[in-house]
């Protein structure tokens, strides 16, 4: 039986193992992005707050105004600055900061993939301790938990680290405006802090559990979403489970996002689909 009580002693030792971060890039495509700005935050149990740092990279290839419009960081900004992989020993200092057990970030697998990209093309030595930043289990992503916590009541498009921040109403400063890493860093903040309240309340964690709740939150962020209707193409919109036999053959045979082996895999869809051909199959 969950124990509904909510302890704020559980919730700070699983903060306290926590890096919450954001990148702004150059390029929506992790594959091409350069990272132009890393902020991060960590938590202090004995002062209730977070500990914030940030800093700005150059880049080698000039910021597009296409970012720069969504981020607000301009090529004069960037001028004349060391790139992430000639900075990394700050980078670095930003993300290991003492024994850390999970990286946070609203849209993870973006923000790992950067990395992944970023420290293959700048020949970047991770070293033991930062090298479990390429792997999946070491983040937990607050769009992901979201989805999980809120997923009754948002439409797919209301999962946005500013929608959220106005939909919860979560106590972040007026004057903090999305986009840039480090106010992306505050809002993401207070969304984690919020995601475990209510994953908490409504009993999708169970502080009673042998499981830490670090362990519980990245498995029920990691739980595969189901989608209900198809996305793309001539069958949008259709429930998956009246797409016709010969299109899924189709989808699976030719659609990115259904390969595993291709960046534009998407994990819940392909979950999804192998669900209804597994329900099919009975």
């Amino acid at each position: 039986m969950l124990n509904n009580q909510f302890d704020k002693t559980i919730v700070d030792s699983f903060l306290e193992k926590t890096v919450v971060l954001d990148t702004e890039t150059t390029n929506l495509y992790a594959e091409k992005a350069e990272i132009c700005e890393l902020a991060t935050a960590t938590y202090n149990a004995g002062a209730f707050s977070w500990m914030h740092s940030s800093s700005l990279f150059g880049t080698i290839h000039p910021i597009p105004p296409e970012a720069s419009a969504k981020n607000n960081i301009s090529k004069s900004m960037l001028a004349g600055k060391p790139t992430f992989g000639q900075k990394w020993n700050i980078a670095a200092e930003m993300l290991d900061q003492g024994k850390k057990t999970y990286y946070i970030a609203h849209n993870s697998e973006y923000d790992r993939r950067v990395f992944e990209n970023v420290v293959n093309r700048d020949n970047i030595n991770l070293g033991p301790k930062l090298g479990k930043m390429l792997q999946q289990n070491s983040w937990i992503c607050t769009w992901r938990l979201a989805k999980a916590i809120y997923g009754v009541d948002f439409n797919d498009m209301q999962y946005g680290l500013n929608y959220l921040r106005y939909r919860l109403e979560l106590p972040v400063d007026d004057d903090i405006v999305a986009h840039r890493a480090s106010n992306d860093v505050v809002m993401t903040c207070a969304l984690l802090e919020r995601l475990i309240t209510d994953a908490w309340q409504n009993e999708l964690v169970d502080p009673g559990s042998d499981l830490e709740l670090g362990t519980q939150l990245n498995a029920l962020c990691w739980k595969p979403h189901t989608w209900k209707t198809w996305p793309y193409g001539k069958h949008k919109g259709t429930e998956i489970k009246l797409l016709p036999n010969d299109y899924i053959i189709w989808a699976i045979d030719n659609m990115d996002v259904l390969n595993q082996d291709n960046s534009n895999y998407n994990f819940d869809l392909a979950h999804s689909l192998k669900a209804e051909i597994e329900n099919r199959l009975r």
